[in-house]
């Protein structure tokens, strides 16, 4: 079959232009430069000689109290419950008071006999007195009469004595708050028998709240009453609350090799309970060699272990990502302390992290930050 020379030769040059065409267009793949991502940084620097190191505890009312009735019985009343606020003189318990009611009782009838009593040899120690003045009665007789008189006396104040207890004791069966505070702990319960002095409820008082925490021996020397601290609450929200050291243990707990420290807030706090976890910040004074801290975004960690990445500056902002082993100290609200890896002056990477790796081409976002969203 003929073939058609003029057609044959129109199909060789529109293919040959359309491989060509595709030929330039993978070139220009192949020489595209590749994709430069967008990244912000942040000088590692040196906190001089001062560190920041934060301790776990809770909160405490300022002063908490056991309340317990000085003398046994039955709890007839326990109007209170957790969380009630009391004022000073509000009754916390009642025991049944029938019993000491009866010895109050006898207690006044055996002073009103004595009393009773006491009149009558009186009265006749001034009989017999009389009479002896009068040479009608012997020295012996004055002297019994006298003697009666003043036991008499004695028996009274015993009675009165032993009445004052018996009221006394009887008072004891009301439970009065001794100062304004809130309830923490209820022991006991309604128609329960107590022991003299055992705890009823608990009241938690004080104008100011405190937090306890435990420090380490080797820091317990730097801690002095009067320093100043900061607390934080991960139940407020807010700036962290300032306080003051009010107490410094000396000696350790039992069984551990850690010393108590108190602190006190400078101002009171609706929403603190007593028990609330909270963070004390103390500052120590360093050994004089400045910290290095980068940012806590700065910091990766994946399974060969915890990471940076120094920015290696270039020309016109472009430069390259490196990835450096670092060691870690520890982290405050001021970063994270490194100890190795890094110097202070070099740029460490903070943001887009996630998507570069080490030797990759980065570029510093500009001051308006036109590609944040690269770096989602």
């Amino acid at each position: 079959m003929a073939i058609d020379l003029p057609y044959a030769r129109a199909r060789r040059a529109v293919l040959a232009a359309f491989l060509i065409s595709l030929a330039a267009c993978g070139g220009d793949s192949a020489i595209e430069e590749p994709l430069i991502r967008p990244v912000r940084t942040a000088l590692v620097r040196s906190s001089g000689s001062e560190q920041v190191r934060s301790f776990t505890g809770s909160t405490q009312a300022g002063a908490e109290i056991a309340l317990s009735f000085k003398v046994p019985g039955t709890v007839m009343r326990l109007p209170v419950r957790v969380g009630d606020s009391l004022e000073k003189g509000q009754l916390v318990a009642e025991l049944d008071p029938s019993d000491f009611e009866l010895r109050e009782g006898q207690a006044r009838a055996s002073r009103a006999l004595r009393l009773a009593e006491k009149r009558n040899l009186e009265a006749q120690y001034d009989r017999v007195r009389a009479l002896y003045e009068n040479n009608n009665a012997s020295r012996t007789e004055l002297d019994a009469a006298r003697a009666r008189a003043e036991s008499a006396d004695s028996l009274l104040e015993a009675a009165s004595k032993t009445l004052e207890l018996a009221t006394k004791q009887l008072s004891y069966t009301r439970l009065e708050a001794p100062v304004a505070g809130l309830v923490s702990e209820v022991v006991g319960d309604e128609n329960e028998n107590v022991a003299a002095g055992q705890t009823a409820v608990v009241l938690a008082s004080g104008a100011l709240p405190e937090v306890k925490i435990a420090l380490p021996g080797l820091l317990i020397s730097q801690v002095e009453r009067g320093d100043r601290v900061m607390v934080r609450l991960p139940t407020l929200k807010g700036p962290p609350l300032p306080a003051t050291v009010i107490e410094v243990g000396v000696s350790a707990a039992l069984g551990r090799t850690t010393f108590p420290v108190t602190a006190e807030l400078h101002e009171d706090h609706p929403a603190i309970r007593p028990g609330m976890a909270a963070e004390v910040e103390f500052r120590f004074a360093g050994d004089g060699e400045g910290r290095l801290l980068v940012p806590t975004l700065a910091v990766g960690e994946d399974r060969k272990g915890r990471f940076v990445f120094v920015f290696e500056a270039g020309t016109g902002g472009v430069g390259t990502a490196r990835r450096r082993p670092v060691e870690i100290a520890s982290a405050s609200s001021e970063g994270v302390e490194v100890l190795s890896g890094i110097r202070e002056g070099e740029s460490v990477i903070t943001a887009g992290i996630r998507r570069i790796q080490d030797g990759l081409r980065v570029r510093l976002l500009d001051a308006s930050g036109s590609d944040g969203k690269a770096l989602q």
